[in-house]
């Protein structure tokens, strides 16, 4: 998988929006701090760390949190990041192609974000960054477990949300007769009969919601905005559900099953790694992530 321009801004706004978590079950945080605790241990102190993918830093906080003196660099394809407190970010870099000298790093480590890169040229590049007997600890989308259930749920719904006869287009409709100053009539009949289907959709979620409420206030009050007003409005309801159709969209597909990981570990194997662990992990006895763990054989280049 390779990152787009629509996901790196998707994530940018999704981070500035004061979100911490990216993976979510019942609207609780996935975490395994059993997990990072336990890597955080097995490096000396002032060890160099790079958290690829670091987003809001859920990897970085942790270790540092249990070892203060490692020294953590983030990198993230984000053009923008929230500040983290002793840590070295770096947004706008691309994990396929790593600004740092080969052997830089005592460990490599991601938590739902490795996935999202070409993980042929990610692999290759984190096991050249990473020094000789450096650790590697990446967890990873399990494409089995609920919360990649619940994300394709959430694509239906937007699938729907952006049909031909859903409530955007209808939306941008009757705000480009509002412009041209036409009779609206049958188009605000069209919008109102999108919104109520949409309404009427079995399950709804946080995105959804607000596409309804945001489109309500619009129907209910079109006829006294200004047109410009209207147009700007209804292409701010579109571009923000594009946002989150880019982000919930590249979750699916960054996602592994059991032959993705092999394939994933083949990788870092062919670059120099040689894998400890390669298993399910299990959140609420769910498996919602996969676990890799290795480390750079001292021949390795």
């Amino acid at each position: 998988m390779k990152t787009v321009p629509a996901q790196s801004e998707a994530w940018t706004r999704y981070w500035a929006g004061g979100m911490t978590e990216s993976c979510f079950m019942g609207q609780r945080p996935v975490a395994f701090p059993s997990t990072w605790l336990e890597f955080a241990r097995s490096l000396g102190p002032g060890e160099r760390v790079i958290d690829l993918a670091c987003g809001a830093g859920t990897v970085a906080r942790q270790i540092q949190a249990s070892s203060p003196s490692l020294r953590i660099d983030g990198v993230d394809f984000a053009n923008s990041l929230p500040r983290l407190p002793g840590v070295q970010l770096h947004p706008s870099t691309n994990l396929e192609s790593l600004p740092f000298e080969a052997a830089t790093f005592d460990a490599v480590v991601s938590q739902f974000g490795f996935e999202y890169a070409d993980v042929a040229q990610a692999s290759a590049e984190a096991a050249r960054v990473l020094k000789p007997s450096g650790h590697l600890c990446l967890i990873i989308h399990n494409s089995s477990g609920p919360a990649i259930a619940d994300a394709k749920r959430r694509v239906q719904r937007l699938m729907e949300v952006n049909a031909n006869d859903g409530i955007l287009i209808a939306m941008r409709n009757l705000a480009l007769a509002h412009k041209d100053g036409v009779d609206a009539s049958a188009t605000e009949m069209s919008a109102k009969a999108a919104w109520q289907r949409l309404h009427n959709a079995r399950e709804q979620d946080e995105t959804t919601s607000w596409a309804l409420s945001f489109s309500r206030e619009l129907l209910d009050n079109w006829k006294r905005f200004e047109p410009a007003y209207l147009v700007e409005n209804t292409g701010k309801l579109s571009a923000e559900i594009a946002l989150y159709a880019a982000r919930i969209e590249a979750m699916v597909l960054a996602a592994q099953d059991q032959s993705g990981m092999d394939t994933i570990a083949d990788l870092f194997r062919d670059a120099g790694i040689e894998i400890s662990t390669l298993s399910p992990l299990y959140y609420q006895s769910d498996p919602v992530a996969w676990h890799l763990g290795g480390q750079k054989t001292s021949l390795a280049a």
